[in-house]
């Protein structure tokens, strides 16, 4: 059978997608790729798993109609070459693309769509983000539950937001938590570091959706009174984003001395084995990932109380503190900071629940799961 995941970019089926198509091929399917080329390193290491690739050229920032049209007619072709048994289509223009393709122009079996990706539209108060997002509700009440299909969110919260919405019956919606997390690759260290030398870290891209202001703040408060916490930075700017940090405030915060600034990295694991706080004090997420890779390293968790984060700490692994409150942000790393012991008990929780909830193998079967269902339930 052949099955087609349509994603974003190539870059995010690597970091997101790959071990569940692995798990996919492994059950059957012949997998086939579709995305944006941003890299040819890895578009070679997509192909080197047997998987082929299709670039869509579609750019994630680009709203403009005839685009959308140009971007149409090329997966169109695409599918009706493939003819998919079933298409996997994860994020807003995938899914709208992907199913037009997949229903109106090809003889695609069944659809799973997973709507990801959509905080700054949801979030932001512009008036060109107010349009956008009247937009895409709109399309994803056209769009995201046609015949024979599933939908796949993260948190419980979304699936309030698509059945108010009409956007879903409730029969055809499917809470699955998250990506996955190779708990066997990302594991935790011996042993935490002295409370005179706690490092909290945070991982996410540089835009203020994420908190990164908050966590900044947070840093220089800790700096000004000369606590002995270190404050690390894994990330980079998004342009292409309304709310990312500009080129000067990224060049100022690279000459903060009470931040370091790791910049964006392919391979966090060794940065969140050396650290002994997560943070993440972000306005809204699906299901954190970067959080999901902490808690399998045995860290404790610092977030907000907010969509997708709150569902991260859920056993006494962690702290929640308000969206936006700097100060409650910078007692609670305070907190942990100062108490081994503490860290020490969050972080055991932390890799349990990153076990028994994350594992990559029991997100993948959960997702099989939902394509085997387009078969058992048309």
């Amino acid at each position: 059978m052949n099955l087609i995941i349509f994603v974003g970019q190539d870059r995010f089926f690597l970091s997101h997608v790959k071990d569940r198509a692995e798990f996919f091929a492994q059950k059957g399917f012949k997998v086939y790729v579709l995305g944006k080329k941003t890299d040819d390193r890895y578009v070679k290491e997509i192909e080197s798993l047997g998987f082929a690739f299709y670039d869509t050229k579609i750019q994630r920032d680009d709203t403009n109609p005839l685009s959308a049209i140009k971007s149409l007619i090329k997966i169109i072709s695409i599918y009706r070459n493939i003819k998919p048994d079933v298409s996997f289509h994860l994020g807003a223009k995938a899914i709208f693309l992907g199913t037009i393709a997949a229903k109106m122009f090809s003889k695609t079996v069944g659809i799973v769509n997973a709507p990801i990706g959509l905080g700054h539209v949801f979030i932001c108060k512009t008036l060109r983000a107010k349009i956008l997002r009247n937009v895409v509700v709109c399309l994803y009440k056209l769009l995201l539950n046609p015949n024979n299909s599933r939908v796949i969110v993260e948190n419980q919260d979304d699936i309030h937001f698509f059945l108010n919405l009409n956007a879903v019956k409730a029969e055809d919606i499917y809470l699955i938590p998250g990506a996955g997390i190779n708990t066997r690759v990302f594991l935790p260290r011996n042993k935490l570091g002295n409370n005179e030398d706690c490092t909290v870290i945070m991982v996410a891209r540089l835009i203020r959706e994420k908190g990164v202001y908050e966590f900044i703040s947070a840093a220089e408060e800790a700096y000004k009174h000369k606590l002995p916490i270190k404050f690390v930075l894994v990330g980079s700017p998004d342009f292409s984003n309304p709310s990312s940090l500009t080129d000067c405030e990224y060049r100022n915060l690279l000459n903060n001395p009470a931040i370091k600034c790791e910049g964006f990295t392919e391979n966090v694991l060794p940065l969140l084995q050396t650290a002994d706080i997560a943070c993440l004090p972000s306005y809204r997420e699906g299901l954190p990932r970067s959080l999901i890779e902490a808690c399998s390293c045995g860290l404790p968790i610092v977030t907000t109380d907010t969509v997708g984060c709150r569902e991260i700490v859920i056993n006494d692994n962690g702290l929640i503190v308000p969206v936006g409150d700097e100060k409650a942000l910078f007692e609670a790393i305070k907190t942990l900071a100062f108490s081994r012991k503490q860290r020490e008990i969050m972080g055991l929780k932390s890799r349990s629940l990153a076990v028994e909830r994350f594992e990559t193998n029991k997100i993948s079967e959960k997702t099989y799961q939902v394509m085997e269902s387009l078969y058992v339930r048309k």
